[in-house]
C-alpha cells in the first residue's frame, strides 16, 4: 500500500511523571523503563508492535517539558529504522502538578487533523505479546465501529485494577466501568484503542463535559454510557505486560534501545 493511501496515525502517550514510581519516575519516563518480564524499553516494544502495519502514515510522541529532551534523543535513535514518520509534540507542562492529562494529551495530539486520519491510541506503560496488524484489520472489517478496543480476558483478582466490558452478542460494549467492585465480565481493556476520524470530536466533548482528563478509561466508560460512540470489542490473542501490576516498579534502571520484530 503507499503512503498516499496510508491513514492511521499512532499515537503514543508519554506525558506521565511516574510519581508512584519514585526517584526512577522523577529521572526517567515510563516509556523508557524495561517492560516486566522483557529485555525491551515500552517504547522500542510498541515501535516494534506498530511499525510493520501496512497503512501506518505517521508516529506521534506526546511528552512533557521534563523528559523531552530524552524522548527527543530515543525519536532519534529510532527515526532511520521507520518507514513513516516519528513527531514529538510536547504538552508545555514540567512538574506532575501541571499535567494535563492522558485525555487532553490525546486532545493535543488529534487537533486539527485531516478528516481522513484515523487514530491509534498507545498509552506507553503497556506492552502486548500480540502483533497489532491483526487488529487494524479487523478495524477495517468493521467500519460500522467508532472505536475498535481489544479484549483480554484476565484472572478475577485483578479485575478491581483494570478497565472492564460488557458486550451485546454482536460484540459491542454495552458496558464498560474502570476498575470496578463487582466486574460484568472478566474481559479487560488495555490502553490502546483504535479510534475513526468521525470520533475524534467526542474527545473534546468529553473535555467540555467535565470529564476526567487522566484516564483513558474514563473517557471510554463516558462514550458507552452516553451512546455517543459504538465501541467494538477484539478478542486479543495474548496477554499485556504493565508497569503498573504488582511488582513492576522494582526496575531499578532501563535496558539499552532494542528492537522487537512484531510477532506472528
Amino acid at each position: 500500500m503507499n503512503r498516499e493511501r496510508r491513514r492511521l496515525v499512532a499515537v503514543l502517550l508519554a506525558a506521565g511523571y511516574g510519581t508512584r514510581l519514585g526517584e526512577l519516575g522523577r529521572t526517567t519516563p515510563k516509556a523508557l523503563l524495561t517492560l516486566p518480564g522483557t529485555e525491551q524499553q515500552v517504547a522500542d516494544h510498541l515501535i516494534g508492535r506498530i511499525r510493520s502495519i501496512p497503512e501506518l502514515l505517521e508516529v506521534v510522541l506526546v511528552t512533557n517539558r521534563r523528559f523531552r529532551p530524552t524522548l527527543e534523543e530515543w525519536a532519534a535513535s529510532v527515526r532511520d529504522d521507520l518507514p513513516v514518520p516519528l513527531r514529538v509534540i510536547c504538552n508545555g507542562t514540567r512538574e506532575p502538578d501541571e499535567r494535563l492529562g492522558a485525555v487532553r494529551d490525546l486532545a493535543l495530539a488529534v487537533q486539527g487533523s485531516p478528516g481522513d486520519r484515523d487514530f491509534m491510541v498507545l498509552a506507553t506503560d503497556t506492552g502486548y505479546d500480540f502483533a497489532l496488524a491483526p487488529f487494524v484489520r479487523a478495524f477495517r472489517d468493521r467500519e460500522e465501529a467508532d472505536l475498535l478496543v481489544p479484549l483480554i480476558r484476565e484472572d478475577p483478582g485483578t479485575l478491581s485494577r483494570r478497565g472492564v466490558a460488557a458486550l451485546d452478542r454482536d460484540g459491542y460494549l454495552v458496558d464498560f466501568q474502570e476498575k470496578p467492585r463487582s466486574p460484568r465480565s472478566r474481559d479487560t481493556v488495555p490502553p490502546l484503542y483504535l479510534m475513526r476520524s468521525r470520533a475524534v470530536p467526542t474527545v473534546q466533548a468529553y473535555l467540555r463535559e467535565g470529564g476526567d482528563p487522566d484516564a483513558l478509561g474514563s473517557l471510554l466508560e463516558w462514550l458507552v454510557a452516553a451512546g455517543l460512540a459504538r465501541v467494538g470489542g477484539w478478542r486479543a490473542p495474548g496477554r499485556r505486560w504493565d508497569l503498573g501490576d504488582p511488582g513492576a516498579h522494582d526496575i531499578s534502571e532501563p535496558e539499552p534501545h532494542g528492537r522487537d520484530p512484531e510477532g506472528p
